[in-house]
């Protein structure tokens, strides 16, 4: 790998990724194999938030209506794991982005970030009764809201570089704690993300620079299908809210 990051592309908030909205639509209907939330999504880009309920529930919106704009808007498909089907050792569900154009994971993230705000103010107010070690998107500064996801172990290099150059580069030029589980649970990696707001946004287009690299291949199509661990999946960490795991402390605040 090169020994930084390429400098941040353009904010991608609001801008526009999918111009044909109504042939996009169709083309998801075809692309989806098998039917429902079991089915094959055949695309090229895929990126794996991991949400506690309350953050499913905002996305998905009354009736599926949130998720459905979402996907018009950003040229995206969105599926999330059934109930009680979570990332092993966390009580999160996968909610996993696909989309043809890296643009359309972009700006799907961007929205899920919109969600992680929401769902923040309202903890802040009314902290969860069933939070234990730590809140489900509130950083220990104030103003700093957290985003969980799991990625390829491959790209945990390429997050981190030579000697953690880039991931320090996200930490000085972006103001984002980044924190990778070196626990390997059948091809993820749980990775978290601690900033305000509009650093969260800027940073996490880098770490999807790193997610990306390897999208060609035959490995990331397949990881890109898996949402369900299955009842024999090995723990990484303690239960709720994100897992305990063994965190590398890969940029400290």
């Amino acid at each position: 790998y090169e020994p930084a990051l390429p400098p941040a592309p353009p904010h991608p908030r609001r801008r526009a990724c999918a111009p044909a909205r109504g042939r996009r639509r169709e083309s998801w209907g075809a692309m989806s194999r098998g039917g429902g939330a079991r089915g094959t999504v055949m695309a090229r880009h895929a990126f794996k938030v991991l949400c506690p309920e309350s953050l499913v529930s905002t996305i998905m919106g009354a009736r599926g209506a949130t998720k459905d704009q979402i996907q018009d808007e950003c040229g995206c498909k969105l599926v999330v794991s059934n109930r009680d089907e979570y990332y092993p050792g966390t009580r999160l569900r996968i909610l996993i982005i696909y989309a043809d154009e890296n643009q359309g994971i972009l700006s799907a993230l961007d929205r899920v970030i919109d969600r992680i705000v929401e769902c923040g103010e309202k903890e802040r107010v009314d902290p969860s009764p069933h939070q234990r070690e730590e809140p489900e998107f509130l950083g220990k500064e104030p103003g700093e809201y957290v985003l969980r996801a799991c990625i390829p172990p491959k790209a945990s290099g390429a997050i981190i570089g030579p000697r953690g150059t880039n991931i320090q580069a996200i930490r000085t030029e972006h103001n984002a704690k980044v924190f990778i589980d070196k626990t390997n649970v059948d091809g993820h990696q749980m990775l978290r993300v601690i900033a305000p707001a509009e650093n969260l946004r800027t940073a996490i287009v880098r770490i999807n620079e790193g997610v990306q690299e390897e999208s060609r291949s035959e490995d990331f199509q397949q990881w890109s299908q898996v949402r369900n661990f299955g009842p024999g999946s090995p723990s990484s960490a303690a239960p709720a809210p994100g897992g305990g795991g063994d965190w590398g402390a890969l940029a400290t605040g």
